[in-house]
């Protein structure tokens, strides 16, 4: 059983209204700034290891059992949800990049809020998404690198 893109932006819009619901002016900005470092981090590293897992699946592509994965379009929506979560990653990464220069300022658009509040709730909603969208494309990683088999087995001695 996996998630959906629709899942998965349904609980990123679920952990944005949390977090804005939840006090976010409570917490000092050079606090949430130093904490979202790490998690812009983070989400570099995950991305660089979405990028070879396009590597991975280019090296395999050609075993018996990507060919018939890509015969019934299995192999065609895991590159689906990898570009999904791909991108989902690269969003997060760029809000979070853009949110550490804006200056925790009132925001006229949101009485109450700055407008590093609204940045943070942004990278909430997309972290969390991105997140949630690694389980589908976690599953079928799995399913494919544990069913793998060499050609030749004779070969490997």
């Amino acid at each position: 059983m996996t998630t959906s893109p629709v899942v998965a932006l349904a609980m990123g819009i679920l952990a944005a209204i949390w977090f804005a619901k939840s006090g976010v002016g409570t917490i000092a900005p050079a606090d949430m700034k130093a904490a979202l470092s790490v998690l812009v981090g983070c989400a570099a590293a995950i991305l660089g290891f979405l990028v070879s897992t396009g590597a991975l699946l280019y090296a395999v592509a050609n075993t018996a059992l990507a060919r018939n994965m890509q015969r019934t379009g299995y192999f065609q929506s895991l590159l689906a949800n990898l570009f999904m979560a791909a991108g989902s990653f690269f969003l997060s990464l760029v809000a979070g990049a853009v949110n550490l220069f804006i200056p925790p300022i009132p925001s006229g658009l949101l009485p109450g809020f700055s407008h590093f509040e609204i940045g943070m709730v942004g990278f909430v909603f997309f972290n969390a998404a991105a997140y949630f969208m690694l389980i589908p494309l976690g599953h079928k990683m799995w399913l494919l690198l544990s069913n793998l088999e060499p050609e030749n087995p004779k070969s490997l001695e």
